[in-house]
């Protein structure tokens, strides 16, 4: 079993079946975001479930973003840390961190250390009903928000606005709502037009604040059986991500042992084999 450690001030990440991974605990993750916060570091905190791998598998964006050497990657659900485990890496439950188990620590240390937060997702009523929840919970919190729906075209006057509302506004961490896919390519495509900051991967996080859709309870996400509670709340939008993507993936992990890619990298060694074997990409 392949133990964890660190890269400096950065936790280091792996490669596991073709994908990139950063085990953290809560603290840890809390922890690594106030450095790159302090460090006025522009980095990108992703996260990886099945159905990150499933979206990984079609949109080479996606795939791009996560490799990125600012880029890391935490671990949001149990069947990731089971292949962690089948890969080699000695992860345990406690590196399943998940948005929803990491928001309110963060929003905490925020407002202790007087840090500028920006989020954009979602729709303008949910928008401001989450950040409303944030706020009475953090009372004094500096937080503001845009919302998911606008043009996202590079040079589009949308994207152009909302590009100097964030200049404007300052802040010491974004984070990104726009679900898995959306949000990856907004972050790949406006990387370099945004602040010095850590920029966070939070999928739907702000419906779930602002109660528009029902949260599970937190230990069902320990065990690994928050799915079941999110597809019998909603199976029009849940029923293909938990019930067929898994299937989908069967043949993505068959090939990658098949390939010898079952096996955690270290992502410098997975880099220098990939350039080895490819000598143009190097």
């Amino acid at each position: 079993m392949l133990s964890l450690s660190s890269n400096g001030d950065a936790p280091r990440s792996y490669v596991i079946f073709g994908a990139k991974v950063t085990p953290m605990t809560l603290d840890q993750l809390i922890c690594f975001l106030e450095r790159q916060v302090d460090c006025k570091r522009k980095s990108v905190l992703a996260s990886l479930n099945m159905h990150a791998l499933s979206v990984a598998q079609d949109d080479s964006v996606f795939r791009r973003l996560h490799m990125m050497q600012r880029t890391y990657v935490h671990i949001d659900g149990m069947p990731i840390v089971l292949l962690c485990r089948l890969a080699g890496l000695d992860v345990q439950r406690r590196h399943r961190v998940a948005c929803l188990d990491f928001i309110w620590p963060l929003m905490r240390k925020a407002n202790a250390r007087s840090w500028r937060v920006y989020y954009i997702g979602a729709e303008p009523g949910v928008l401001q009903r989450g950040l409303h929840s944030i706020e009475a919970r953090e009372a004094g919190i500096q937080i503001a928000g845009h919302s998911g729906y606008f043009d996202h075209t590079q040079g589009s006057d949308d994207n152009t606005s909302l590009l100097k509302r964030i200049a404007e506004y300052q802040p010491d961490i974004i984070l990104v709502g726009m679900g898995m896919g959306k949000q990856e390519r907004w972050i790949a495509d406006n990387l370099e037009s945004l602040p010095d900051v850590p920029i966070c991967t939070v999928g739907a996080l702000i419906e779930y604040l602002a109660g528009s859709a029902g949260t599970a309870p937190r230990w069902m996400g320990t065990w690994g059986i928050e799915w079941a509670y999110r597809l019998c709340g909603n199976p029009r939008r849940f029923w293909y991500r938990y019930l067929v993507e898994p299937l989908r993936l069967i043949p993505v992990f068959y090939r990658s042992y098949v390939n010898g890619r079952g096996q955690a990298l270290d992502v410098q060694h997975h880099v220098e084999a990939v350039e080895a074997a490819h000598p143009s990409l190097s």
